[in-house]
């Protein structure tokens, strides 16, 4: 088991005798469990260029005692510390930071973006600073730009207070008027705002060099570098399909057999030429669209529109213009397989403004999709981004997800299968705009990159402990970050605290697993009281990003091997499948040495389903017999939903499963259940779509309210219970949601199009209904 450890010494501190680990599973000293909490450095001259299960997770920076962190914290006004107590806060004590305006256009929302400094410290810094014209080179000392770092580490870096002023003769003025003093904190604010856009876009753009792909890149996408977002003023409903547009879809393609002559099929878009004749370097990565759409917006758009995905996570393959102004867009199968067609991202420009323009993606491998239930693509508008309004919209109308003409190919004895298009119509809000559309709110590896550099700023403003490790390399030779995030206060219990592993993005396709990922770190780093309470009883193992590979290279389901890591936990292959091997070993070792988590959950998204639910592991509910018969006759499976039902507001026990199936035995969740005793061990399903229930019933699901569900899982656990007795009361409502539970036409539909293609559902897919007397009390 930890043939990969052999060589490592592990010094757990001054004075103290090395462990060593002599290879093929033999441990010379036993390890204790202070070897993964605060405290405890890894030896550097032992450090193996091989990557073993355990390279590096041991590094951490020692605590900071009681003087350190009074240091830390005079820095945070009174005044900033009662703007925050006066926030708006939501149900259960979480934060919601307020809106700010900034000088620039965009707004900093409730969770969106978290900057490195809030509006509110900077104007309180500002006010008995000086002039700096260096700021962004004081910002690089300081270590809020990271240059490329073979060991990332958490640090503990502050921000002096007369870095983020210019015009000296304003700031040292002296007047006592009251316009006067607001111009002051207006130009404060403005050159804030400014230098922490520049200083995020530098990081991204030093990240994003780092990264590696497969095929070559010729830019970085614009939205990733909107450091900060505005939300919809109004959360965005779900769009009411009319009954006619499928059927006038499938007349079309009907008439295109009927009338050849009147289809244009010009090719305007071809990743495969391109490639062939390009020869880019990774290092000239850079965007222009903002330059491009000042010098194209006034003129008089005649040609084609332009495409483009040749950036990270981009997935276009081919554009065909069938008539003048609609076009069928072919995607990219995912690298080294000719599967799993779902995922698009792509870029497009050269448009006029009201008119509407229809897309066809007409290569979908699903039977069955959420555009035919309210739906709608994602678009992002440079233009508006220009005007102070950054940030993804729902946009689309007339759009519907049916049977089309075009086969698959299949194998010798296998019959063809059809594949689906995908339909929408968009009319664009400006002329000579550039938009990126996509399938839902892309979240990039580099920009998972870049919001570390701004958790590491967070942790260190609040005292909170944040150690970000390298937990291995991937076939590609991206860094895979693994976070340890606990309270650093001296005098707690570090013994008693329980262990929860968190892991998300193993299918790239599912972005809002990701953002839901970020809304559990940022409220973890937030520094709310309730969040101090929550530290001291858990060390959160989080893993964000367990395929980056896939999510570089614009994949839906799979590695760059073509396999789906999500059905290789009972054998990873150390060479083949590095992530999971790796967080599998770690989670054994913990198992090794008595901290054992007591939750493991796996975040993914699911694009047939609405709503928010979990897919959990009863033993009485097996395929296998010997599980029902050893299977212990308690509930603690349900903890967990019972306690989501109460505090996520989209949550809804009624499309939970439970049940242990063959086809589902390679899955982390039943890997974690069954090889490592992990009772509440879990997969967390997020819709890609809204909610047909509670409070945003009708509505989609956007940036911040995916946060917002991060937060409020980890709400609910500090009401999660450390034994496996739970209220009777509370299990028995649950059971009773289980048993009435009737499918609607729209889950029925879903569950009969996953049965069809049981491999390549959603996350785990929608497991099949059962009886829930096992379930009884």
């Amino acid at each position: 088991m930890y043939s990969q450890l052999e060589g490592v010494s592990l010094v757990d501190s001054p004075g103290k005798q090395p462990l060593t680990f002599t290879g093929f599973g033999t441990v010379t000293a036993a390890v204790t469990e202070s070897h993964l909490v605060p405290g405890v450095t890894l030896n550097p001259a032992s450090t193996l260029d091989v990557d073993g299960p355990c390279e590096g997770l041991l590094e951490s920076r020692p605590r900071v005692n009681e003087n350190e962190k009074r240091s830390l914290h005079s820095c945070h006004s009174s005044a900033d510390t009662s703007k925050m107590n006066d926030s708006k806060s939501c149900e259960f004590g979480l934060p919601v930071f307020q809106e700010k305006p900034l000088a620039s256009g965009p707004i900093c929302s409730s969770m969106a973006n978290n900057c490195l400094l809030s509006a509110d410290k900077i104007s309180v810094l500002s006010e008995n600073s000086g002039s700096n014209p260096d700021a962004v080179a004081e910002l690089k000392a300081n270590g809020l730009v990271c240059a490329r770092s073979e060991n990332i580490d958490s640090g503990t870096n502050a921000v002096s207070s007369d870095l983020l002023v210019e015009n000296t003769h304003l700031a040292n003025s002296t007047i006592p008027n009251a316009a006067v003093l607001e111009s002051v904190n207006e130009c404060s604010s403005m050159h804030s705002q400014n230098t922490l856009e520049d200083v995020f876009q530098e990081i991204y753009l030093t990240r994003a060099r780092d990264t590696k792909t497969v095929l070559n890149r010729c830019s970085i996408p614009y939205p990733d570098l909107c450091s900060q977002w505005t939300e919809p003023r109004q959360i965005e409903p779900l769009l009411c399909s009319k009954n006619d547009v499928k059927r006038k879809s499938i007349l079309g393609d009907i008439n295109r057999i009927v009338q050849p002559a009147a289809i244009m099929n010009n090719i305007v878009y071809s990743l495969d030429a391109l490639l062939d004749e390009q020869s880019h370097l990774q290092d000239c990565l850079a965007n222009s669209d903002a330059e491009w759409v000042l010098t194209h917006s006034e003129q008089t758009i005649e040609s084609p529109l332009e495409f483009d995905s040749q950036f990270e996570s981009g997935n276009l393959r081919t554009a065909i213009q069938v008539r003048e102004r609609e076009y069928d867009l072919l995607l990219s199968p995912d690298v080294n397989s000719s599967r799993h067609l779902q995922w698009f991202y792509f870029r497009v420009r050269n448009m006029q403004v009201g008119v509407p323009y229809r897309f066809n993606v007409i290569n979908c491998e699903k039977t069955n999709s959420q555009f035919n239930f309210g739906m709608q693509p994602v678009i992002f508008s440079v233009k508006e981004a220009g005007q102070g309004r950054a940030g993804w919209l729902r946009t689309g109308s007339n759009i519907c997800y049916y049977k089309n003409q075009y086969t698959r190919s299949a194998g010798v004895d296998a019959q063809a299968k059809l594949f689906h298009t995908a339909a929408f119509t968009i009319v664009f809000p400006h002329n000579g705009d550039i938009c990126y559309m996509a399938y839902h709110y892309p979240y990039t590896f580099t920009l998972l990159q870049t919001h570390l550099q701004q958790w590491k700023g967070l942790a260190t403003q609040w005292g909170t402990y944040l150690n970000v490790q390298r937990l291995c390399k991937t076939l590609s030779g991206n860094e895979v970050p693994l976070l340890t995030i606990t309270s650093q206060s001296r005098e707690d219990d570090l013994d008693g605290r329980q262990y929860v592993f968190l892991t998300s993005r193993v299918h790239p396709g599912e972005s809002n697993s990701s953002w839901v990922m970020k809304g559990i770190i940022e409220f973890l780093l937030s520094g709310a009281p309730v969040v101090q309470q929550l530290l001291k009883m858990y060390v959160f193992k989080i893993v964000p990003m367990l395929n980056p590979d896939g999510v570089i290279n614009g994949s839906h389901r799979c590695s760059v091997t073509g396999e789906d890591l999500n059905r290789k936990w009972v054998n990873p292959c150390p060479v083949l499948h590095p992530t999971v091997y790796h967080t599998k070993q770690l989670i054994r070792y913990l198992v090794s040495i008595s901290k054992s988590p007591i939750l493991f959950c796996d975040f993914h998204g699911h694009s047939r389903k609405k709503n928010v639910f979990v897919y959990g592991c009863n033993g009485k509910t097996s395929w296998r017999e010997d599980d029902k018969v050893n299977s212990l006759d308690d509930k603690a499976f349900l903890s967990l939903p019972v306690q989501l039902q109460q505090t996520v507001p989209v949550f809804s026990l009624a499309d939970c499963s439970f049940n242990v199936e063959e086809s589902k035995e390679s899955t982390a969740r039943i890997v974690m259940w069954r090889e490592m005793g992990i009772v509440r061990s879990y997969t967390m399903e997020i819709t890609h779509c809204g909610c047909d229930e509670g409070i945003y019933q009708g509505y989609h699901l956007g940036v911040q309210q995916l946060q917002e569900v991060g937060a409020n899982f980890c709400a609910a656990l500090l009401t999660l219970p450390c034994s496996i007795n739970l209220d009777c009361c509370l299990i028995n409502k649950a059971l009773n949601v289980l048993e009435e539970d009737t499918p609607s036409e729209e889950q029925v539909s879903a569950e009969s199009s996953e049965v069809e293609e049981s491999d390549q559902s959603d996350g785990e897919g929608k497991e099949a209904a059962t009886s829930i007397s096992a379930y009884q009390l």
